[in-house]
């Protein structure tokens, strides 16, 4: 079908005639009279003598009779897409008007562009093996204010034009051929292979294959086992840290020490307080192998009977003050300490301010006392039962003993200077609990006590007069 150029006039009518022009001596029917319909799709008819029947056609349409609408006919007016981006192919002719723009094609070719071969859209029916539909909707389906679906339904929605194409089209106008039958998806083609898009969760050559669904369940389980397990592992590792440090472990003893506080500001006069019954053995220890190494090597502050006992004070306010001016109690234990009455006040203090959080205890075993289990004093028992004591044996190797004195000096108070620069052992210590006056601590604070002679002397006689009971409460 050839679609004849139309016309232009100030009235955006395309004016076309009927007949070829006369001569003066040839008469013209008048059409119009003899068919009211003789002008299409609303064109206005007129005669003229000379001229015969002349159909005047609206914009979208040409033709002697407006029997043919215009292809692709853009209407500025409207606001439609500039005619530079209207490309017409296959020898088609872009007309570019004031008011119009379209391709006015050859006899062979339709379409917005001509890219419609005439004779591949004549079939009026069916392809009975693709199912395509090979036949031309209405006019009044296919085309929406100029706009045309060539193969599809025009749908208009809020100024917007989109074909719904027929099946085995595809294409912005449904002009191209796509003729696989895709069940969950659509039909794309490049121009010369066609494969289906499928829809989501769809898969295959047709669309026709259900992806299965994969559950969320595992992720999960995952994330729950992992959490899990690292809870459970954490809570292994406390236990397990723990564990070794009651067992006085090196390892864990310095993991416990290195997130220790600093405890040398707290304002207490010594680091520990030695509790220790004055016989030769237990005394020779104290004396020849505790003191020179913890005080003189180490340089922690320690409180001796012999040396930080005021003289002329009681013994049970001298053991009241030591202990509660030692962030550490240090109980030299053995089958001698099980007897003296002062070691018991002393542990039995030290426990207290333990209960109230003020120090701890630390036991050493330096002579083995299990034999004497049934004679022990209960609160010295409860406290071998709740801390782990260190073991001192001084037969063992070189190895062992390092290792109790590694043991030891991480029981200690953790200092922020372990060479003890403002502790010197040499510092008289004046005591808080005295009445007499600060010259009678500067002349006492160098005295030594008597050695384990005279202690033992005082001690049942101390015992008989306050009584270690009275004295407790």
């Amino acid at each position: 079908m050839n679609t004849p150029k139309p016309s232009n006039n100030s009235q955006n009518f395309n004016f076309s005639m009927n007949t070829p022009e006369l001569t003066n001596t040839t008469s013209c029917e008048d059409e119009c009279m003899a068919s009211s319909d003789f002008c299409k799709n609303g064109g206005t008819c007129s005669f003229d003598p000379m001229l015969c029947s002349i159909c005047s056609c609206l914009d979208e349409f040409t033709g002697g009779t407006c029997e043919t609408r215009k292809q692709n006919n853009l209407d500025f007016s409207n606001g439609a897409f500039p005619c530079r981006f209207l490309a017409c192919i296959n020898e088609g002719k872009r007309v570019d008007t004031d008011t119009a723009c379209y391709c006015n094609c050859t006899d062979e070719y339709t379409g917005g562009s001509c890219e419609i071969k005439i004779a591949d859209i004549t079939t009026m029916s069916v392809n009975a093996t693709t199912g395509t539909t090979t036949t031309l909707r209405p006019e009044s389906e296919r085309i929406c204010d100029g706009f045309e679906c060539f193969h599809g339904a025009c749908n208009v929605e809020e100024g917007n034009y989109t074909c719904d194409c027929d099946k085995g089209y595809i294409g912005y106008h449904c002009t191209e051929k796509c003729q696989i039958d895709c069940k969950h998806g659509n039909c794309s083609t490049n121009g010369t292979h066609e494969k289906c898009v499928c829809d989501y969760k769809w898969t295959g050559d047709l669309c026709d294959e259900r992806i299965p669904e994969v559950s969320n369940a595992w992720v999960w389980y995952t994330v729950g086992g992992c959490v899990g397990a690292v809870f459970v592992l954490f809570v292994v590792f406390i236990v397990l840290i723990y564990w070794l440090w009651k067992r006085r472990e090196i390892i864990a003893m310095k993991i416990v020490h290195f997130f220790q506080p600093v405890e040398d500001a707290d304002g207490m006069l010594f680091d520990a307080f030695i509790s220790y019954k004055s016989h030769p053995d237990d005394e020779e220890f104290v004396l020849k192998t505790l003191f020179p190494k913890l005080e003189k090597e180490m340089n922690f502050k320690l409180c001796l009977h012999f040396r930080d006992f005021v003289v002329g004070e009681t013994i049970a306010n001298n053991i009241l003050w030591a202990v509660q001016n030692s962030r550490r109690t240090v109980l030299v234990i053995s089958p001698n300490y099980l007897d003296s009455e002062f070691a018991r006040f002393e542990y039995q203090t030290a426990q207290v301010e333990t209960l109230r959080l003020r120090q701890r205890i630390i036991p050493i075993m330096f002579q083995d006392v299990q034999s004497k289990t049934d004679e022990m004093d209960r609160t010295l028992k409860n406290i071998l039962e709740t801390i782990t004591y260190i073991q001192w044996s001084p037969e063992t190797n070189e190895k062992e003993n390092s290792k109790f004195w590694k043991r030891l000096v991480l029981s200690l108070p953790k200092r922020s200077d372990m060479e003890g620069s403002s502790k010197n052992s040499e510092t008289s210590v004046v005591s808080v609990i005295s009445t007499k006056n600060d010259s009678s601590h500067s002349s006492n604070s160098s005295v030594q006590l008597p050695s384990y002679k005279k202690l033992d002397k005082l001690e049942p006689e101390w015992t008989n007069i306050n009584g270690i009971s009275k004295i407790s409460v």
